[in-house]
């Protein structure tokens, strides 16, 4: 079994219920605050520029503006071993996609959640996030160097919200990876 494929059924078998009660209030706290993150952002001049720039245009346009009004707030979370911001990302996305689905069941919301952002992170670590960083290269959302964490984290979250079977989703996050490092070896 490949490390994207036991990640795949990871995410296929996601269920935040399955959480010790201390690990599931950090991830409410997290989402928490990437939500006051979001609000407090979203009334500066940047975050105002960026829902205007991005208000009117299709789903992952609006997905990222969101993400990027969280993280332009300097408020959201930080996990430093990966070095990537999954909140951001993991929150936008995931609800995002589930007003548009009109899935709002908390449990599969959250799970989303959880499948995203531990994607994002173990990702970061694999990549290994730190060094990365200290490179120039954010680990969160650069396809550079082929060291995007985001894509595979938005199809964790999407097969949460509309359920995929693990193959379906370890075949998008293959996908994602190799287009990732073709992009950036340019072959």
């Amino acid at each position: 079994m490949t490390g994207i494929s036991r990640l795949a059924e990871f995410v296929a078998q996601a269920d935040v219920t399955a959480l010790p009660a201390a690990e599931r209030a950090v991830q409410q706290s997290h989402v928490l605050d990437a939500l006051v993150a979001a609000a407090a952002a979203a009334r500066t001049p940047e975050g105002r520029s960026l829902a205007q720039l991005f208000g009117t245009r299709a789903r992952p346009e609006r997905v990222g503006q969101r993400a990027a009004t969280i993280r332009l707030s300097e408020i959201d979370d930080i996990h430093l071993p990966s070095c990537t911001t999954p909140s951001a990302a993991a929150v936008a996305t995931a609800l995002s996609l589930a007003t548009q689905a009109g899935e709002l069941d908390p449990v599969r919301l959250a799970s989303a959640i959880w499948a995203g952002t531990e994607t994002m992170t173990r990702m970061g670590e694999a990549v290994r996030g730190p060094e990365i960083l200290y490179r120039g290269v954010w680990p969160s959302c650069s396809k550079k160097k082929r060291r995007s964490t985001s894509g595979p984290a938005t199809v964790a979250k999407y097969s949460m919200l509309l359920p995929m079977s693990p193959w379906w989703t370890m075949e998008r996050i293959t996908f994602l990876v190799y287009a990732e490092r073709s992009d950036a070896s340019g072959r």
